[in-house]
């Protein structure tokens, strides 16, 4: 009789543990790939990375001097300016994770030497 009292029991918390918890929404793998560009002049370049929501950025992958620079773990809201030489590509990529309702986003936007108006390219992840 113990035995089923024990059994009873035990089914009963572990039912009201498995009933009782709740979770948010589970995130989900976002990454934002900005097309490559390839500026026509010298200038300068700033790529940022953010987040709306709860999602988080694990890395951030840009263009600088012909090569991919990678940052693990950056400090939100992302934001790096360089310089840049005609004919320099430009593009940035950030993987991270979003929930429900939460975006991933990234842009660059270049501007060049002389200052004129800048060149905005934006993308986001949402789920």
């Amino acid at each position: 009789m113990l035995g089923k009292i024990l059994v009873s029991l035990s089914l009963t918390l572990v039912s009201s543990a498995l009933l009782g918890c709740s979770s948010d929404e589970p995130s989900s793998a976002c990454t934002v790939t900005l097309p490559t560009d390839t500026v026509s002049e010298d200038g300068h370049v700033t790529y940022s990375a953010s987040v709306v929501g709860t999602g988080s950025i694990d890395s951030v992958e840009y263009a600088a001097d012909s090569k991919l620079v990678t940052v693990k773990g950056p400090t939100l809201p992302f934001m790096v300016t360089i310089d840049v030489k005609a004919n320099d590509p430009i593009s940035i990529k950030a993987v991270g994770s979003a929930a429900n309702g939460d975006k991933v986003v990234a842009s660059y936007a270049f501007v060049d030497a002389a200052g004129g108006d800048p060149i905005v390219t934006d993308a986001e992840c949402s789920h």
